[in-house]
């Protein structure tokens, strides 16, 4: 399988699982009646009974005041909280393996980004993004259009002697 379809793959899967894992730790509604904020008692039926209480039957809280009750009740979702990080370790294993143990990952970084590190103030990452696309040119991995351009740009970095303070426009 190509460089680039591990990639994607292992961001994709990434995404879902914090997609899972926000889903999870959100919850779901296990109520929309009225509870009290301190013990999740629901207080549905209370205003129908003759007392007609001011606090809360099973901890005592003081319910008249608005921000000791709360409307509706979640409840989170272990399975899916357990599953989403399931998930994001196995897609972030491989990922930080390959970005600490100082992989060169050039070759397999879109066009984009390659541009993104060619402006770069940080010489080596200016440098390794230079080389790739001066490969990219030689192997003819590049479209004409696209070599034209970079070639053009490498061309001006030469005679500028100052890669970090080219700009898109430029390029």
């Amino acid at each position: 399988m190509p460089p680039t379809q591990i990639i994607t793959i292992l961001s994709t899967t990434t995404l879902i699982a914090i997609a899972l894992l926000t889903k999870g730790l959100i919850g779901y509604h296990a109520s929309t009646h009225l509870h009290c904020r301190k013990c999740k008692y629901s207080l549905h039926n209370l205003n129908t009974q003759i007392n007609n209480p001011k606090t809360c039957p099973e901890c005592g809280q003081n319910i008249t005041k608005k921000q000791n009750t709360q409307l509706g009740l979640r409840k989170k979702q272990p399975k899916l909280i357990i599953t989403a990080l399931i998930l994001l370790i196995t897609t972030l294993t491989p990922t930080i393996y390959l970005t600490t143990t100082s992989q060169n990952l050039n070759p397999y970084k879109p066009l984009w980004w390659l541009n993104q590190d060619l402006i770069s103030s940080n010489q080596k990452t200016s440098g390794l993004a230079r080389t790739e696309i001066i490969n990219r040119i030689q192997t003819k991995k590049l479209r004409s259009t696209d070599a034209n351009i970079y070639l053009k740009s490498l061309q001006l970095m030469a005679t500028t002697n100052k890669s970090q303070h080219l700009t898109h426009a430029q390029i």
